[in-house]
């Protein structure tokens, strides 16, 4: 069954044949914040400029040969077919024929040669359309779903993600609960998705080698604790998605992990290192997301709100104040950057 061209699917689409990528949430609210500024096809071509620009279309066409699967039997034809569509096409408007030539692909799922590839890579790219991560993965990531009981979980380390519930008044509503124990294996790239229904305090949880915990606000005007004593190995701690106004506090933070705030989320994030630096990251929810490199240390207590899309990165280990790099999804290079005090 043919998928509606949404500008959701022609990302994915994009993202996977050209960069091998499965876009995350975080990199397709910035692609839809340009596309909603630009339009459709000037955010292609400018990504592709940005990052292919510099190959020969024949590069071009291996590339996508490669990740799409195609067998070695229509390899050469396809290459041809490609450089043909490419040649004599300025590059600023490469990235819309390369969209062009993925859509085609896609509709050979009974061509004797390429049938198997197409049908394969649809449903690869139906996948990715209803992939709601934060993280961007690698192209064709099926996600192994754990979800949290009320009562003890043991969750196995296959697990890449895990859904559980947060009630900060209640505690027999949440299913992130004291006995737990998420020791995630380091490769795998595991995110742990709450859903915070109610402020307070949040179960103090033993959890390991989780890349990425996503906030989802089910309720606004609260404030969720977490005590982090007892996380290792956390990559990020993000206020991913829901209604506005929800304050997440980590307290005892493990030194190096990020915080975030989603572009479309007004709410608060702070931060509450074990080295002692604090950070309190807000946002308005206008179409920028909001970040802090938890790496940037020793950093002064410092109060952080949101501008552009952006990252911040430090002007030296010793920084008084943070440089904001506006940034592209992760295909494009950052603009010019600006000093926020």
């Amino acid at each position: 069954m043919a998928l509606i061209p949404t500008s959701t699917l022609i990302v994915q689409r994009f993202a996977s044949a050209l960069y091998d990528v499965q876009v995350g949430t975080t990199t397709m609210n910035a692609v839809m914040h340009d596309i909603d500024n630009n339009g459709l096809s000037p955010t292609l071509n400018g990504y592709f400029a940005a990052s292919f620009g510099s190959l020969t279309n024949t590069q071009v066409a291996n590339l996508l040969v490669t990740n799409l699967g195609i067998p070695s039997a229509g390899a050469a034809e396809a290459v041809a077919y490609v450089v043909g569509k490419l040649n004599g096409v300025p590059t600023a408007s490469k990235g819309a024929v390369i969209a062009g030539i993925l859509a085609d692909f896609s509709n050979l799922t009974s061509h004797p040669v390429y049938g198997e590839a197409a049908t394969a890579w649809n449903a690869q790219i139906a996948y990715a359309v209803a992939y709601d991560g934060t993280v961007d993965l690698p192209a064709g990531t099926v996600e192994s779903t754990y979800t949290l009981t009320t009562g003890l979980d043991e969750v196995p380390n296959t697990a890449t993600l895990i859904k559980g519930i947060v009630d900060g008044t209640t505690s027999a509503n949440s299913t992130f609960s004291a006995a737990d124990e998420i020791d995630a294996t380091a490769a795998n790239n595991t995110t742990l998705r709450l859903s915070v229904m109610d402020g307070g305090n949040a179960a103090y949880v033993y959890m390991n080698n989780v890349d990425n915990v996503d906030i989802h606000a089910a309720v606004a005007g609260e404030t969720i604790t977490f005590n982090a004593g007892d996380w290792t190995n956390i990559g990020a701690v993000n206020l991913a998605s829901g209604v506005d106004g929800l304050t997440v506090r980590v307290d005892t933070l493990e030194d190096g992990a990020d915080l975030s705030i989603a572009s479309t989320v007004a709410g608060r994030v702070e931060g509450f290192y074990q080295s002692g630096m604090n950070a309190y990251l807000s946002n308005d929810g206008d179409g920028g997301a909001s970040f802090v490199d938890g790496d940037v240390t020793p950093m002064p207590n410092r109060t952080l709100r949101h501008g552009p899309p952006s990252v911040a990165m430090p002007i030296s280990p010793w920084a008084t104040s943070m440089v904001w790099v506006p940034m592209h999804p992760i295909w494009a290079s950052p603009c010019p950057a600006s000093l926020a005090m």
